[in-house]
């Protein structure tokens, strides 16, 4: 046997050799004094860059585990949502928690997914289609699966059984509606399809029954399910020489809407007119990130990423408060990440004297794959 690389020495420390390479690597350091040494030095080595971190990345992170096939999230409160791609990231997690997702073993076992997704194939007009799906997953722990272009919708429940492909379908002599968008929602025991261009929102049981058809005069660009009736909708409309976007709350059983919050601004690009709503195409940086929508503890927050004004709503639209936040603090420019990163090297450079910066670089980084793999 060749003299043990790098990579499987590390493999071994780590514990994360399969049992037959461990076996086989044992019996050649018995053999070899040189990989023998290897081993002893980077172990020590690798003791002394775990100490050196210990100072430098808090050890009292929570790390809660998640489960998908179980449909269960632990009760987190983080203040901040932060990304660890870099050690200089992952010691400002001290004021969060993190959230471990784990694979599933049983989720979604002894379905026929070649079946349940031939549509993987589908193209328009020669181009591949099939990647669009849409995965919504219910409050139950349910899952459907919209199919682009098809009237069909592949329901999953809460283990991720398949259980059937519905399709949707007029009580008049068994009418299929021509125009297929993805489910956004559930209204008790009705799905909700988002708004078409046309306008149209279909409401349908799980037999594929649209039992209600509602129609808006603006697009859609984000629906939220609130309870058994109420919709909240982030819209937009255009003119010649402005745009509105808004967020709203739709009464299901009255049809009724109501205005929440809303915001003008200069509209680009050319004026549109499909005859149903106008819209224009072109340059739409006033569209970007206007409003945020989320159902939190019975309340809809709207948020707007760009001023920092968060706003919260019970479902019939009734402000209960407003607050404007702000995020300066919360943020860093890639010049000061890169110069908190730079700081953090110097202290390992610091904390393990005699060592070269190759050395030093080459586990700060397989510390931050190991710490982006680890969460």
């Amino acid at each position: 046997m060749k003299h043990l690389n790098d990579k499987t020495i590390q493999n071994l420390i780590d514990n994360e050799l399969p049992e037959n390479d461990r076996k086989t690597v044992e019996m050649h350091l018995d053999e070899c004094p040189s990989c023998r040494q290897r081993v002893e030095a980077q172990r020590a080595f690798s003791e002394k860059m775990k100490k050196s971190l210990e100072t430098l990345v808090p050890d009292e992170i929570a790390v809660p585990e998640f489960s998908f096939g179980k449909a269960t999230r632990p009760e987190v409160n983080v203040n901040r949502i932060v990304l660890v791609s870099s050690l200089a990231t992952a010691c400002s997690i001290a004021d969060a928690q993190v959230i471990k997702l784990i694979p599933d073993e049983i989720y979604g076992q002894g379905n026929n997914w070649d079946k349940i997704f031939d549509t993987y194939y589908d193209t328009v007009i020669g181009r591949p289609y099939g990647l669009r799906k849409q995965l919504v997953v219910f409050d139950d722990g349910k899952a459907i699966v919209s199919h682009a272009t098809r009237n069909r919708y592949s329901l999953f429940d809460s283990n991720g059984k398949f259980l059937k492909d519905i399709t949707l379908y007029f009580a008049e002599k068994g009418k299929k509606p021509r125009n297929h968008q993805p489910v956004e929602g559930k209204l008790g025991d009705l799905y909700f399809t988002k708004a078409n261009n046309t306008g149209d929102i279909y409401l349908f049981n799980d037999k594929g029954l649209i039992v209600k058809e509602l129609k808006i005069k603006y697009q859609a660009l984000e629906m939220l399910a609130l309870d058994d009736h109420h919709i909240a909708i982030y819209g937009g409309t255009s003119w010649a020489d402005r745009y509105r976007d808004f967020v709203s709350i739709l009464d299901t059983k009255t049809g009724k809407e109501k205005i929440l919050c809303d915001k003008f601004s200069e509209s680009s690009g050319e004026l549109k007119n499909k005859g149903y709503f106008i819209y224009t195409e072109g340059k739409r940086d006033d569209m970007k990130g206007q409003w945020q929508i989320a159902k939190v503890n019975g309340k809809l927050i709207v948020s707007n990423p760009i001023d920092g004004l968060v706003r919260t709503y019970d479902f019939n639209g009734n402000k209960i408060s407003e607050k404007l936040l702000d995020w300066e603090p919360q943020t860093l420019t890639v010049e000061e990440q890169i110069a908190l990163q730079n700081a953090r090297i110097k202290d390992l450079k610091d904390e393990l004297p005699g060592e070269t910066d190759e050395r030093v670089l080459r586990f700060y980084n397989d510390f931050i794959t190991y710490y982006k793999n680890g969460i």
